[in-house]
């Protein structure tokens, strides 16, 4: 892992994109392979894009605007959604 930072830090980057790119990935590089480290770490997000696609299908079906009551209900119902899904 050190290597590939490595390289990173002693490559020149042209396009504004890969500069930005290796700016983000060096900022964050304490973080990143944080999985590899420590069991039980996901190494992506789905969980939490699992979460919000449902409370966004929630929010369509429900077409008026949410209290704080009903969200947290359907938080609870979330619990109990498999993740599979």
């Amino acid at each position: 892992m050190s290597t590939f930072f490595e390289g990173l830090t002693g490559h020149v980057y042209e396009s504004d994109a890969s500069k930005a790119l290796q700016e983000r990935l060096l900022r964050n590089r304490d973080r990143l392979f944080t999985f590899l480290h420590h069991d039980g770490v996901s190494w992506n997000n789905n969980v939490a894009e699992n979460a919000i696609k449902q409370f966004s299908y929630y929010r369509e079906d429900v077409r008026r605007s949410i209290k704080e009551t009903g969200l947290n209900e359907h938080l609870v119902l979330l619990r109990f959604y498999p993740e599979e899904c």
